[in-house]
């Protein structure tokens, strides 16, 4: 009977040592791939909000610009038929690239 009580001992020590120093859930290969690619994706997808982002700029100074324009006609009215038509943003910076480039 003592052999059977040393094992369950020498079990019983062998527990208390993986409990103190293994992890309780091992980290497999599997597990890092995921968290690899988690990061890759959310990477690429930062990347590609940033490109779309840069491309459309323009678009979006564009689009203020004409709103702009469109509040300034809505809060201050012109009077009569011959009220003046605002410029459009093509027009804006095409007049401020020519400015631009004749005070250098």
């Amino acid at each position: 009977m003592g052999g059977c009580d040393e094992a369950e001992a020498r079990l019983h020590g062998v527990k208390q040592f993986s409990a103190v120093f293994m992890p309780p859930h091992p980290v497999t290969p599997c597990h890092d791939w995921s968290i690899m690619m988690k990061c890759h994706c959310l990477l690429v997808l930062c990347l590609l909000a940033t490109l779309v982002a840069a491309c459309a700029k323009e678009r979006v100074y564009g689009n203020i610009y004409e709103g702009l324009n469109k509040r300034e006609q809505l809060v201050n009215p012109g009077h009569g038929p011959d009220a003046a038509e605002p410029r459009s943003y093509e027009a804006y910076r095409r007049e401020r690239s020519r400015a631009l480039t004749k005070e250098e």
